[in-house]
């Protein structure tokens, strides 16, 4: 029996499927709001220049996180 692998797309394209299925969109606004002050401004101004950084995320959920992380540096490894 022959096992069919599904192909295999970036972590980015990953998760633009995600929003672009509307992940957290649907969302109410309090929750929104709440997730916001867990990873909103606040907290990517607090991670600073990434610059030359490996960034590992454990826990990566839906993507929130990566989607903004994935705009600052090169590399970036990930697990559920």
């Amino acid at each position: 029996m022959e096992t069919k692998m599904k192909p295999t797309i970036s972590a980015r394209e990953h998760y633009d499927r995600l929003a672009d299925a509307g992940n957290g969109r649907n969302d109410p606004p309090f929750l929104q709001e709440y997730m916001t002050r867990w990873d909103g401004p606040l907290f990517y101004d607090a991670l600073g220049d990434l610059g030359d950084a490996d960034v590992l995320e454990v826990g990566i959920g839906t993507g929130r996180i990566a989607r903004q992380i994935l705009q600052r540096v090169d590399v970036y490894a990930y697990t559920e």
